[in-house]
């Protein structure tokens, strides 16, 4: 019994311990955040970068941080690193005006031409990848239920072909949608310097292929030491400097 005891004390201890440690890094965090907020306002932008980078490195991933630290990037004039931090923050909130307006504001100044989506790709274009899972989810289970109704309760055969088609044809639409948002979480990129060359080979003065603008999106395809192979959005291949673009992925 008395093991017993004081094994619960010492739970109960590490518990309470835990807790503080938990409240006081939240704590922490809200100072931080308001502290650059306040150093936002007063137009001390390394400051108010300092302080949202810092949360970020504790591994917050929230995004009203990255829509702020964005927005700081933007008033700075460093539009490739704004660019940049909009697309990490349409990750985590896809349907923001607010953040939408101020992206294509940004992408319009940087001279970047925009692609236009595809139509598959504007179905579920305000949609993230954990939506998307749920509504793969739903579907599949959708599907299963009908074919379950089918084999049991005899439903009219006619009526269960309709809607396994067009079930199943937004699953397909939704899955291939799922699939290019986690290639894109994983590969995608964003050119961060004032200009970049793209050359044919990863050594010091390869030919040029094209030209990249800050605030461009890239595809990640391999990188050695001091290169990064890239695709463009029409397909076109090079090589950059690494410390040229950087990757999206939070």
């Amino acid at each position: 019994m008395r093991v017993t005891v004081i094994g619960g004390v010492s739970l109960t201890l590490i518990w309470i311990a835990m807790s503080f440690n938990i409240a006081y890094a939240q704590d922490k965090r809200t100072q931080t955040f308001e502290q650059a907020n306040a150093f936002y306002k007063e137009n001390k932008f390394d400051q108010a970068i300092s302080g949202y980078n810092k949360i970020v490195e504790q591994g917050l991933e929230n995004g009203n941080i990255y829509y702020n630290l964005a927005n700081s990037y933007f008033k700075k004039g460093e539009l490739g690193k704004a660019i940049l931090n909009y697309e990490r923050a349409k990750i985590l909130m896809p349907s923001d005006s607010d953040l939408k307006s101020n992206y294509e504001y940004a992408l319009s100044l940087s001279g970047v031409d925009k692609t236009p989506k595809k139509a598959m790709e504007r179905i579920f274009a305000g949609l993230n990848v954990d939506s998307l899972a749920v509504i793969l989810f739903v579907l599949q289970g959708a599907i299963f239920l009908i074919l379950i109704f089918r084999v049991f309760l005899g439903r009219p055969v006619r009526l269960d072909k309709a809607a396994i088609a067009c079930l199943a044809t937004a699953f397909l639409l939704a899955g291939w949608s799922f699939k290019r948002k986690t290639d894109w979480l994983n590969k995608g990129a964003v050119v961060i310097a004032q200009k970049a060359e793209a050359g044919f080979e990863p050594l010091e003065g390869s030919t040029a292929h094209f030209i990249l603008r800050q605030g461009t999106k890239v595809e990640f395809l391999e990188s050695t030491q001091s290169w990064v192979k890239i695709r463009r959005n029409d397909g076109k291949m090079g090589w950059v400097k690494k410390e040229a673009i950087e990757l999206i992925k939070i």
